[in-house]
C-alpha cells in the first residue's frame, strides 16, 4: 500500500471526518421536476442552461421515430424551466451521428459538437471515417450551419470554447468556436500526422462555422487533448502524449499547450512523472494550472497536481493503491480549491471509506491539504459537480448505488445523491433523489438554486430512456 504527500514541503493536515448527516435539521434537496424522454436506448451526454432559463440536452437516439434519419442520429432537447419539453430534434443522415457537448448563444440558438460518419441528409462535405462534426441551430432547432472537420480517417474533437469578440488585428474582431481533440488523418483539414492520434486545435467562425486554423501536435504514439481552457495568452489545451521509447515501450504524459487566438503556438510541456498519466479536469491559476486526474494503470492513484506558468510540477498529491482517479476540480480563491474523485475502499488508507467504490473530495489552499472526505457506501459513487454556496459550505452532486454507509436502505438501486459540506469537508446534510424506479445519472448542472440531474431512468413501463431531473431547495 502506498500514500504519498507532497505540497511545497509543508506538513499534511489531515481531518477526515466521517461525520454523519444531522437528524434534527431537514432535507437538503427534493424532486422539483422529473421527466423521461425519448425511447429505449436513446440518450444524452451534453447539458447546458441558457440564460433565459431553458435547458438544452445534446446526445443520441436509436429508437423508432417519425424523424429518424438511420443508424444513430444525433439528438436535441430543449425543456423550459419547469421541465417541459419545447422541441426535440433529430440531425445527421443515413450513418452514425452523434452530439456530445452544447454551448447556448446570446441570439437564443446553441452551437452543438459532435461526430458523424454520414455522407448525406444534413451532413455536408463528409471527408471519411469519422469526422468531427459541429452545428449551429436557432432558437426552434433550425439548422443555421453544419460543418465536417477533419480528413479521410478517423478524427474527433472532444471540447469547446464559444468566444466573443476575439480581436482578428487592431481594428477587427470576430466571434470564433474553439475546439479541441484529435486527428488520424494527414489531408483535408489536417496537414501531418506523426503517427496514431495526433493532439488537435482548430478555430471556426461563429457566424458561419468557415474554418480559420488548425494546429496538431504528437508523436510516434497516440496524443489528444480533452480540455479546452481560456486563459490570458489565449488557450490552453490540455490531454495527454503518449512517447515510445527505443525498446517499444510507451509512456502516458501529461500533455499542456497554450495557443494563442490566432493559432500560433505559445509553449508546449509534456510533464515527466515516474508512472503513466491522464488528465480529467483542470483550472487555470494565477501562475499555471491545477491538473485532476491519475497516475498509473491497475490500482491506479488518485492525483492532482499542481503545474507552475513555466512547466515545472510544483506540488502533487496522491491517495495510492486505490484503483482511484481525480475527476473534478473548481478553484473558488487562490486559497480554496476544492477536487473530488472515486477511489476503492479496499485499497485506501484514507479513515472513513465505506467498503465499496466512495466519492472522495479533499479541500485544498494552495500549499497543503486542509481536509479529506469519503463520501458513499458499500455500493458504486460517483462524483457529477461540485458547487459552493455563498456561505461557503459546498454542494457536491454525485450519482450512488450504495444502499449503507453515509445512505440508508431504499427501493431504489441507483440514484441522484446530494451532499453539504462545511468548509471543513464534514458532511452536515445530505438528500437522495429518486423520482423512478431506478436512476443512473451521468452529469449534473447548477440552476436557479436548484441541481439538475440527467442519465437514464427505467419509466412506468420498465424501460430505460433518457431522463432529467432537477432538484430543489
Amino acid at each position: 500500500m502506498r500514500r504519498v504527500f507532497l505540497f511545497l514541503l509543508f506538513p499534511l493536515l489531515l481531518m477526515a471526518a466521517g461525520c454523519a448527516a444531522r437528524a434534527d435539521e431537514p432535507p437538503l434537496y427534493g424532486v422539483g421536476w422529473s421527466r423521461v424522454l425519448g425511447g429505449e436506448g436513446d440518450g444524452f451526454t451534453g447539458i447546458t442552461v441558457a440564460g433565459d432559463g431553458r435547458i438544452w440536452l445534446a446526445g443520441s437516439a436509436v429508437s423508432a421515430a417519425d424523424d429518424a434519419l438511420g443508424g444513430v442520429d444525433g439528438w436535441v432537447a430543449v425543456l423550459d424551466s419547469e421541465g417541459v419539453e419545447l422541441w426535440s430534434r433529430r440531425y445527421g443522415g443515413s450513418g452514425d451521428d452523434r452530439l456530445i457537448e452544447v454551448a447556448t448563444l446570446s441570439d437564443g440558438g446553441a452551437v452543438i459538437l459532435g461526430e458523424t460518419s454520414s455522407s448525406d441528409g444534413q451532413v455536408k462535405n463528409y471527408r471519411g471515417g469519422v469526422d468531427a462534426w459541429v452545428i449551429r441551430v436557432d432558437a426552434r432547432g433550425e439548422l443555421v450551419w453544419r460543418k465536417c472537420l477533419g480528413g479521410t480517417t478517423d478524427d474527433g474533437l472532444a471540447a469547446m470554447r464559444v468566444m466573443i469578440n476575439v480581436v482578428i488585428d487592431s481594428s477587427a474582431v470576430e466571434d470564433r468556436i474553439f475546439l479541441a481533440g484529435w486527428s488520424t488523418s494527414y489531408n483535408n483539414d489536417l496537414n501531418i500526422n506523426a503517427g496514431g492520434k495526433d493532439a488537435w486545435v482548430c478555430a471556426i467562425r461563429l457566424e458561419d462555422g468557415r474554418s480559420v486554423w488548425h494546429y496538431q501536435i504528437g508523436e510516434a504514439g497516440d496524443d489528444w487533448f480533452n480540455i479546452l481552457l481560456p486563459d490570458r495568452l489565449g488557450l490552453t489545451a490540455i490531454g495527454v502524449s503518449t512517447r515510445v521509447d527505443a525498446q517499444g515501450g510507451q509512456r502516458v504524459t501529461p500533455l499542456l499547450v497554450t495557443i494563442g487566438t490566432d493559432g500560433h503556438e505559445v509553449s508546449v510541456f509534456r510533464l515527466q512523472l515516474k508512472e503513466d498519466a491522464w488528465i480529467s479536469d483542470a483550472v487555470t491559476t494565477s501562475d499555471g494550472w491545477l491538473l485532476a486526474g491519475k497516475l498509473g494503470g491497475v490500482n491506479s492513484d488518485a492525483w492532482l497536481g499542481r503545474v507552475s506558468s513555466d512547466g515545472s510540477l510544483t506540488a502533487t498529491y496522491m491517495e495510492g493503491n486505490t484503483n482511484g482517479a481525480m475527476s473534478i476540480i473548481r478553484q473558488y480563491t487562490p486559497n480554496i480549491t476544492l477536487a473530488v474523485g472515486v477511489l476503492e475502499s479496499k485499497g485506501s488508507a484514507l479513515v472513513g471509506t465505506h467498503g465499496g467504490r466512495d466519492a472522495w473530495a479533499v479541500g485544498l489552499t494552495r500549499d497543503r491539504v486542509q481536509w479529506e472526505q469519503a463520501l458513499g457506501g458499500n455500493g458504486e459513487t460517483t462524483p457529477l459537480l461540485i458547487t459552493r454556496r455563498s456561505d461557503g459550505r459546498y454542494v457536491i452532486a454525485l450519482s450512488t448505488t450504495a444502499m449503507d454507509g453515509d445512505l440508508m436502505p431504499r427501493d431504489e438501486p441507483g440514484v441522484g445523491w446530494l451532499t453539504l459540506l462545511d468548509t471543513n469537508g464534514n458532511l452536515l446534510r445530505h438528500a437522495v433523489i429518486a423520482p423512478n424506479a431506478d436512476q443512473r445519472y451521468t452529469a449534473a448542472a447548477a440552476v436557479d438554486g436548484g441541481i439538475l440531474f440527467m442519465g437514464k431512468a427505467v419509466d412506468s413501463d420498465g424501460i430505460w430512456r433518457a431522463a432529467v431531473t432537477k432538484a430543489v431547495p
